[in-house]
């Protein structure tokens, strides 16, 4: 899809994302990256988009930048479709996801906690 000044429009799901500070690192690393405008990397639905000028290795280069953040990430492009077992997996890891913040909360001795990009998950510190 091409847009003004021969930019062109991509958009990849994110697979294994596995918090939003990493999502976020993520897309400020792409944004910085030269070539790249317009990025977006949203964490609840996993989709990257971004335009670029850049016309070779695009999708390269971003899973270069991803796999260097989120090692177990994996890029698809939006409209290839996805297997049964990917989504039985993201369920697996959305309910230990939970277990382990309820478990976080529950030692906390009552003390409500929120989380924001200023903290590193529990994924995080184990890389």
């Amino acid at each position: 899809m091409k847009g003004r000044g021969g930019m062109k429009s991509y958009k990849y799901i994110i697979k294994n994302l596995e918090c939003a500070n990493c999502a976020k690192k993520i897309e400020n690393k792409i944004a910085n990256t030269e070539g790249y405008s317009n990025v977006v990397l949203n964490f609840a639905t996993q989709k990257l988009s971004f335009q670029t000028e850049k016309q070779n290795n695009v999708k390269e280069e971003i899973e270069q930048i991803v796999l260097a953040i989120e090692p177990s990430a994996i890029i698809l492009d939006e409209k290839e479709p996805i297997k049964t077992e990917s989504i039985k997996n993201d369920v697996i890891r959305l309910i230990i996801r939970h277990n382990i913040i309820c478990y976080f909360y529950a030692n906390t001795n009552g003390e409500y906690i929120t989380y924001n990009s200023d903290y590193t998950c529990l994924w995080c510190i184990a890389i």
